[in-house]
């Protein structure tokens, strides 16, 4: 008995790479419970011996997907590509051609399943053996889109396929080029889709495209064009609200045309063309949100239509054009060129044209010293191109737009190279200009780093013989330049000695210092050598020192053990006399930045012989009511201190040094657009050193690591605290309804609008990663449970057994009641305080803490009231319960116990719950931590402004 005989399509994808035989007739015998299958190749032959079980228009379909028909394509093809040679081009359209191909007789393969049955081979994931089965190819196009990953330092972006409600990965098992296998099911990638898809496995395969540095460039802003990626908060989005800078791009098209972009500069970051409310942009990294001031360019698009007639009816083209014999006409270009000068119009391009008219000759540049006043110099400047002289008021003007021409009076353009703007671009920009002479700071020219010979004669005669030789001694490390005087009850270190001797020669000069020694290595002790040299010069002169209001005693008593020959007066509390000063025999008179701000108008009123402004970063705020009243302080030498100058960005340094050296840094928005934006957002290491050299000699940086090699060793790590099962329930209850609730109030208000609640919504989730205890509105049912606090009582007791001390830092001071009252239940003994603690007794604790006869083995210290200015070094052990924004603050709270003093070992440890925003901070920390190690050495904190990519992360 003769057995039945089924005909179906093979469907073989693995060949699809070969661009040849993925489809092929199939020949199913049926006899008994024997099945045999037979395959062979659908060609003009075979379809002929079939051609009567089919309908006309079928055969033809087999025709069109056959052999014949597929080998004249990829023959042709190959023709093409043997005459074309290497040529990318031909290469490239030929793959793309043959790609179109093979998709297209997919396409129709999967329309003609209704006539014969399609199947393909599977394997048995019991057996290993392959069989055959029914498979089904549907017409529904799937939707791709992207999700970054992280891989060390290096992204990648993972396609990922919704089906059947579902979205997964695309894993590379289950795409066969532009089909995507799910069972025996198969779907059809868009063709756009799967080159976009080709194109990153390229990519991918240059590993440095990868890097964080290239990969927002190189790839996510290609995906971005036209799919959703989803950046996991690796890239941040920062939102630009500013009043834009008109500009004029100019160009040539064709040698014929002079073309005419308007385009707007919003913070320093270009945009053009049609306007749109907000537009999105990537920009060294960083992703930029930039809401567009349509009043603003729609004013600056009417101007620009009214410069020639023929604008008008140019405008939506979103360029302007003229020939090059329209805009010469009746000296048009040089008339339109003087009016975007005089409307502030930034023009670029201008060194890229060709056809109009420059000046052939170099500026001619000269500087001669007209007068010396110490602290400033005046200086007359001659720029001449030919005879032609220029205003310095047109250059300066000219650099501050960043810009590098001028128009002459023959109408030429005079440009100005890059070397020369080198040269003298840093006088022009930070003088005060009238007619041809410049007001500068004499200190610009302390440190001349370039080889122009009248910069050097200039700096020649500001600084005397014998103060450049004894500046050149302190820098070569030879034998001592000032010895200290004898008052002063100490025997420094050799760092030390160069510290102190470093701001007595800035003072010979007239020049502020800023101290930024790591915290530790003796900055107070440096200063009071400074002010016995100052008294010994004038010994009637009283000076001013300004702390924080927990260092208040701090600076009285090591004054007492210092300099004892020295009268202090402690200006604080509401019983501080002015009068009582003033008519007193004092020296000093120190006071907290607070009394300051309150009293400004009495501590100003005199002329004091040195300002000191402690921990000096407090007033890095330019806008907050105490930088305005320190800057009001008059003083002959001023001093700054702080271990940490530069926290968030470059502008920290602006007001800290705009005290100790009025006027170096030129205008806060001079500073910004000079130095700032440069350095903190795009990475300019040209003006990172240009502001190096600048401010080098006024700001002097060691690190323990570079001066204390006696100081012992310190370890940091991580406590790792898991949840136990209530903590974590009530934590990701609290995290879902406060995710729900912020991304509900910025989807409604903005980001900028929902900040308070993101702050306020973050400090919850980190109160119950301390103890849920800690919310106040959390009622009866709150759970009780915390895990640092069981993990702190159990190393401090270990620590008690051993006979040493900790201190335990906690952001909020209801965290520390809760650690005292759990010493108290385990009997062990502590110090506690914080914001609310008087000054005196915290001095009080310390002075006991530190006496050999104590016995208490913790000190319980809120992070803001404790973080800076404390001598704790008899604790060899510190943990820092709560990360807090800014890794500095953590910073200096490790260097209460490490610092010089200090002969043990000491283990700081950061408590983090595990799988928490605790974690995440710790993340965004280091992805931020950038700049202060290039520009002074700094620690770099968190960057306060968090970007609706951060906040997903946070909360994923």
């Amino acid at each position: 008995m003769s057995g039945k005989l089924e005909l179906g399509l093979l469907w073989e994808p693995e060949n699809l790479k070969k661009n040849n035989g993925y489809f092929s007739f199939l020949s199913i015998v049926t006899n008994g419970k024997v099945t045999t299958y037979r395959k062979g190749e659908i060609n003009k032959k075979n379809i002929k011996n079939l051609r009567a079980g089919f309908s006309s228009t079928y055969n033809q379909f087999l025709e069109s997907i056959g052999k014949e028909a597929n080998q004249m394509k990829i023959g042709a093809a190959e023709m093409l590509l043997t005459r074309a040679g290497n040529d990318p081009g031909i290469q490239r359209m030929v793959a793309e051609q043959v790609c179109k191909h093979t998709y297209e007789q997919v396409t129709r393969f999967a329309k003609a399943s209704h006539v014969l049955l399609h199947y393909q081979w599977t394997t048995d994931p019991v057996t290993n053996t392959k069989k055959l089965e029914p498979c089904q190819i549907s017409n529904q196009i799937l939707s791709i889109h992207f999700e970054l990953v992280r891989q060390e330092n290096k992204f990648y972006a993972i396609p990922y396929i919704k089906r059947n409600g579902r979205t997964a990965p695309l894993s590379q098992d289950s795409r066969f080029e532009f089909m995507v296998r799910g069972g025996n099911d198969w779907q059809f990638l868009t063709l756009k889709d799967y080159k976009i898809l080709k194109w990153l496995e390229e990519m991918e395969a240059e590993s440095e495209n990868l890097t964080a540095e290239k990969f927002p460039e190189k790839i996510l802003r290609r995906l971005e064009l036209d799919y959703t990626v989803i950046k996991n908060g690796f890239f941040e989005i920062r939102e630009i609200r500013e009043r834009p800078q008109c500009s004029i791009q100019l160009s040539e098209l064709n040698d014929a045309f002079l073309v005419f972009m308007p385009r707007w500069s919003y913070d320093h970051l270009m945009v053009d063309g049609t306007y749109v409310p907000s537009q999105e942009l990537m920009h060294k990294g960083i992703g930029y949100r930039i809401y567009r001031d349509k009043e603003r360019e729609e004013a600056f698009l009417t101007y620009v239509k009214g410069l020639h007639t023929a604008f008008p009816a140019q405008a939506k083209r979103g360029f302007f054009y003229l020939s090059f014999s329209e805009a010469r006409k009746k000296q048009w270009f040089v008339k339109a060129y003087k009016n975007l000068l005089e409307e502030n119009v930034q023009i670029l391009g201008l060194d890229k044209l060709s056809h109009f008219k420059y000046s052939p000759h170099e500026p001619a540049t000269s500087m001669k010293l007209i007068s010396n006043n110490g602290a400033s110099i005046l200086i007359e400047l001659k720029v001449c191109f030919d005879k032609e002289q220029v205003p310095a008021t047109t250059i300066q003007k000219m650099l501050l737009a960043g810009q590098n021409n001028v128009l002459l009076k023959d109408d030429s353009i005079a440009v100005f190279p890059e070397e020369w703007q080198l040269q003298y671009g840093v006088y022009i920009k930070h003088a005060q200009i009238e007619k041809h002479t410049l007001l500068l700071p004499s200190w610009l020219f302390w440190e001349v780093q370039n080889k122009q010979q009248d910069a050097k004669q200039i700096a020649e005669n500001i600084l005397p013989d014998s103060w450049r030789a004894a500046w050149r001694k302190w820098q070569e490390n030879k034998e001592i330049v000032y010895e200290v005087p004898a008052a002063v009850q100490a025997t420094l270190r050799p760092y030390q000695q160069k510290g102190y001797e470093w701001m007595v020669l800035l003072s010979e000069m007239q020049a502020g210092a800023c101290l930024a020694d790591d915290m530790g290595l003796g900055k107070t002790l440096q200063t009071i050598c400074f002010l016995a040299r100052q008294w010994e010069l004038t010994p009637d002169g009283r000076s001013i020192v300004i702390c924080p209001a927990s260092l208040l005693h701090n600076w009285q008593q090591e004054m007492e053990k210092y300099l004892p020959g020295k009268s202090t007066y402690l200006y604080t509390g509401p019983s501080r006399s002015w009068t009582g000063f003033l008519e007193g025999d004092y020296d000093l008179l120190i006071a907290s930045y607070g009394t300051v701000r309150q009293d400004i108008d009495k501590l100003c009123s005199l002329v004091w012989q040195v300002a000191v402004i402690d921990e000096s970063h407090n007033i890095k705020n330019t806008t907050a009511s105490i930088t305005r009243s320190v800057s009001m302080i008059r003083a002959v030498s001023r001093i700054a201190l702080s271990g940490t100058p530069v926290m968030n960005n470059t502008f920290d340094l602006f007001a800290q040094l705009n005290f100790v050296l009025p006027g170096l840094l030129g205008s806060k928005s001079f500073f910004n657009n000079e130095y700032v934006i440069p350095i903190d957002r795009e990475g300019d290491l040209d003006k990172m050193e240009s502001l190096r050299n600048l401010t080098s000699p006024f700001i002097l940086r060691r690190t323990k690591a570079q001066v204390a090699k006696d100081l012992p060793e310190r370890t940091e790590s991580t406590l790792w605290c898991e949840m136990g099962e209530g903590q974590r329930l009530y934590y990701e209850e609290a995290k879902t309804q406060i995710r729900d609730s912020l991304f509900l109030d910025i989807k409604n208000e903005g980001l900028n609008k929902a900040r308070f609640n993101i702050i306020q919504g973050l400090q919850r989730l980190r109160q119950i990663c301390n103890a849920p205890q800690l919310i106040k509105d959390a009622g009866n049912a709150v759970c009780t449970d915390s895990i640092k606090i069981e993990y702190l009582l159990e190393r401090l007791s270990d620590i008690k057994d051993e006979g040493a001390k900790a201190l335990v830092f906690s952001q909020f001071t209801g965290m520390l009641n809760l650690i005292a009252e759990a010493c108290q239940g385990r009997g062990i003994d502590f110090y506690h305080f914080d914001g609310s603690t008087p000054t005196a007794q915290r001095h009080e604790m310390v002075r006991n803490f530190q006496s050999e006869g104590d016995d208490k083995t913790a000190f319980l210290i809120s992070l803001k009231a404790g973080n800076a200015g404390l001598n704790l070094t008899a604790a060899q052990y510190v943990f820092l319960v709560d990360p807090w924004w800014n890794s500095a603050v953590e910073q200096q709270a490790i260097d209460r116990t490490h610092r010089i003093g200090q002969h043990s070992h000491v283990f700081a440890y950061r408590m983090i719950c595990k799988d928490t925003v605790e974690e995440k901070i710790l993340a965004i920390q280091q992805k931020k931590k950038r700049l202060s190690d290039e520009l002074i050495s700094a620690e770099e904190g968190f960057v306060k402004q968090i970007t609706e990519d951060e906040l997903q992360y946070l909360f994923s």
